[in-house]
């Protein structure tokens, strides 16, 4: 239910890839519907990599979740992923994925182009800059948030 209305969710299982955890999310017992699952926002999959003296776990990639997929499984689109060798993240800055990912953050595909003046960092500056307000307010109900964002994007556009 709170899915459906539109609140956030932080899982963690135990899978490689994001048709992998599709297929565990859909199986016995949990059946989730695959409209269920591709309401799911954002994949992250953790990995080990070698480090000085050991391994450390680290984020090996992220990905878009998008609508279902001719197998009735949601179709993902590759953000980011860790290059081990060069000790780096290698980003997908395709437009297909710009424009993805701004769809899924109520943005306008512009401000996260690379090179924009609009730039996510003053997105976030702006949003960061409502909820340090909230919080100096004392703001912090749940229906003092959702008031306070929902006048927040009416005023400024999201």
């Amino acid at each position: 239910v709170a899915l459906r209305s539109g609140y956030g969710l932080a899982a963690t299982l135990h899978a490689d890839t994001p048709k992998q955890l599709f297929t565990y999310l859909a199986a016995p017992p949990l059946r989730i519907p695959p409209e269920q699952l591709a309401r799911l926002g954002l994949i992250i999959v953790l990995g080990f990599f070698p480090e000085a003296g050991g391994w450390a776990r680290r984020v090996r990639a992220t990905s878009l979740v998008l609508s279902n997929n001719r197998d009735g499984l949601p179709a993902t689109l590759r953000l980011a992923e860790w290059e081990p060798s060069d000790r780096r993240f290698r980003h997908n800055g395709s437009r297909e994925a710009v424009e993805a990912l701004a769809r899924r953050l109520g943005l306008d595909s512009g401000v996260l182009a690379p090179g924009s003046d609009r730039g996510l960092a003053h997105e976030l500056a702006r949003r960061q800059e409502l909820l340090a307000v909230l919080l100096s307010h004392g703001e912090t109900g749940v229906e003092q948030v959702r008031a306070a964002v929902s006048e927040f994007y009416s005023r400024t556009g999201k």
